[in-house]
């Protein structure tokens, strides 16, 4: 008995034990695939809107959480805190985890047919998300158009044939829709090419008239960084009529800077001269230039001369580059580099222990400096709940202790954390600690625990570290 267990473990040894394997691995999987999405339906089923009244009582109203409809029409709704556990479960940034449950409940609710075939192993879950993402916007008479047209050819539709059928549902159930959808289609076709135009018809009827104040109006769509120069030149030649003494607004300002860029105006340095006794002095012309300012994350590696440049990110694109390369097309001659200060990322780690369980209230201010503001995003780059990759810049700064139970506006007591991850440790039950610089140990209301770690090279893992902690952090 033992002798046949081993055999069964060994290695294929001969290419048709192989793809037999391969299928047998294949259709477990898909039979664990199957039985993902149908937990993932009776997971959201256990949370529906009447579940938040459970959370009243603890939660507050504000910022409190909501229920949302994900999928379709005829879907139920689900309170929004669910898709956390949900996320994190499955090890999911919280946009995937969000999506994969939309379309989970767009197959049980609204692709019935199809959600069968999955369930039964006639057809792979990931081809049925495939369809269900697609059908969210549809009508449940268009929703119900697809699963019947689409079920005889699921198992292998590719992109085109789902459109198609897409596509025919808009047009048999809802022609309005498709009218505006291919309006949109020309609109969007029309601005993918390059292009500048003046409509001077209005400005030419004017001017037969007498009327010499009219206006043209401008339409284009340019290259980003085309784009991004052009804004640079505006903004600068609307400053600079405004320190020249122009009390019109900002809009007209702008709109003759482009006049005075038309004109080769931009080329003349019209900066006052300081030691001028009256009015700017023109200089020679100079190439305008553009001002960069590039965050480079550098390990200690790239220091000695052994590693790399780990992210650099553009401020106005939000590009991540990993190549010095791209940096240095960016600063080429015609760029204004500014090298700012260093910034130790890495405070004294005994500043964690100093802020936990403090209740004096005799901290610094809620209010955080400009200075920190900067240190804490870059060193944590991006939200830090498990999975979560929002980028800093585009996050709040929680006070992990709060601020109102002694936590201190310090680097050791500040995290960056989207909006919907904030709202969440606020109002739910999700609770975590910084245990040092860019390390977070999560814990979620089922008691599984999560370790963030935001440091180049880090991420996610399940469960406690086995370092030493914060003493007096909160564990629940």
């Amino acid at each position: 008995m033992s002798e046949a267990v081993v055999d069964e473990e060994r290695e294929p040894v001969d290419p048709a034990a192989v793809l037999t394997a391969l299928r047998s691995a294949r259709v477990t999987a898909d039979a664990a695939e199957a039985a993902q999405l149908r937990l993932a339906v009776t997971w959201a089923t256990m949370h529906p809107p009447a579940s938040i009244d459970d959370a009243a009582s603890w939660s507050t109203v504000q910022g409190g959480e909501r229920a949302r409809r994900l999928a379709g029409e005829g879907t139920p709704e689900v309170g929004e805190f669910c898709l956390a556990d949900l996320a994190t479960t499955l090890g999911l940034p919280q946009e995937s985890g969000r999506a994969y449950l939309t379309a989970a409940l767009e197959l049980a609710y609204r692709l019935p047919r199809l959600y069968a075939a999955v369930l039964d192993g006639r057809l792979p879950a990931w081809r049925a998300r495939r369809i269900a993402e697609r059908t969210t916007g549809l009508s449940r008479a268009g929703a119900d158009f697809v699963d019947r047209q689409l079920l005889p050819v699921a198992h292998r539709a590719g992109p085109a044939v789902i459109d198609r059928a897409v596509g025919a549902a808009i047009a048999t159930t809802d022609p309005d829709l498709a009218e505006r959808l291919a309006r949109e289609a020309r609109a969007t076709e029309g601005h993918a090419r390059r292009f500048l135009d003046l409509d001077f018809d209005a400005a030419s009827s004017a001017s037969a008239h007498g009327d010499l104040s009219a206006t043209v109006t401008l339409t284009g769509c340019l290259d980003t960084d085309d784009a991004l120069d052009l804004e640079t030149a505006i903004r600068a030649g609307a400053r600079l009529r405004a320190d020249l003494g122009s009390d019109a607004s900002l809009d007209e300002r702008r709109a003759h800077a482009a006049g005075d860029l038309a004109r080769a105006q931009l080329g003349l340095d019209l900066t006052t001269d300081a030691n001028a006794s009256s009015g700017p002095t023109v200089r020679t012309a100079s190439r305008p230039t553009r001002n960069i300012t590039l965050v480079v994350h550098l390990t200690r590696a790239a220091l000695d001369g052994t590693g790399e440049i780990v992210t650099v990110r553009h401020p106005i694109t939000g590009e991540v580059l990993t190549l010095a390369e791209q940096a240095r097309t960016w600063c080429n001659d015609a760029a204004t580099v500014t090298v700012q200060p260093v910034i130790d990322l890495d405070p004294d780690p005994t500043t964690v222990e100093q802020i936990v369980g403090q209740a004096t209230g005799q901290g610094t201010g809620y209010r955080i400096p400009a200075h920190l503001d900067r240190l804490v995003r870059l060193r944590d780059r991006h939200c830090v709940f498990p999975w979560c990759q929002r980028p800093a810049e585009a996050c709040d700064l929680d006070h992990t202790v709060p601020h109102g139970s002694g936590g201190e506006t310090c680097a050791a007591n500040l995290a960056p954390l989207c909006r919907y991850h904030h709202r969440l440790k606020t109002h739910g039950r999700w609770r975590y600690r910084h245990l040092h610089p860019g390390l977070y140990e999560w814990t979620s209301p089922h008691r599984e625990t999560y370790l963030v770690d935001t440091r180049p090279h880090g991420g996610t893992t399940r469960g406690s570290p086995r370092g030493p902690t914060a003493p007096g952090s909160p564990t629940t």
